[in-house]
């Protein structure tokens, strides 16, 4: 098993974050407790003013050269919780929202109702099947 690695975080250096996804009090070892945020991300308050700050963000601008200067961080196996930096990678808006419809993380469907008469449908797609069929009869 490799060793965990810790870097003190930008702006923070009362706190450093581990290439294993933990953040702890540098002075006293502590290792914070992660909170899940409205999204399911892990989440850490920091200093003195209580600042939020996710924790793959931290691990990913610790660890991970951003050469390519790109502004989201993904998670690898689609796993929010899993913050380890071998399983996050830098990329673009339009990269982690290919990665999550490709990988079944999101779901393009959106739920459609007919107004006049009440009917909803799981996706346009079915909604149009369901139309076509009613037209042929």
């Amino acid at each position: 098993m490799q060793k965990e690695i810790w870097k003190v975080i930008d702006d923070f250096p009362s706190y450093e974050v581990s290439d294993k996804g933990r953040v702890r009090n540098k002075k006293t070892g502590h290792i914070l407790s992660p909170v899940p945020d409205k999204d399911g991300y892990f989440r850490v308050h920091l200093g003195k003013d209580i600042v939020t700050k996710r924790i793959h963000r931290l691990v990913a601008v610790a660890f991970i050269p951003n050469v390519e200067n790109k502004s989201q961080v993904n998670h690898i196996n689609g796993d929010k919780m899993d913050n380890r930096a071998s399983n996050l990678e830098w990329c673009s808006s339009l990269e982690n929202n290919t990665h999550a419809l490709n990988t079944g993380l999101r779901n393009v469907s959106r739920r459609v109702k007919i107004v006049e008469t009440g009917e909803i449908f799981n996706s346009i797609r079915e909604c149009a099947k369901f139309i076509n069929a009613k037209e042929q009869n």
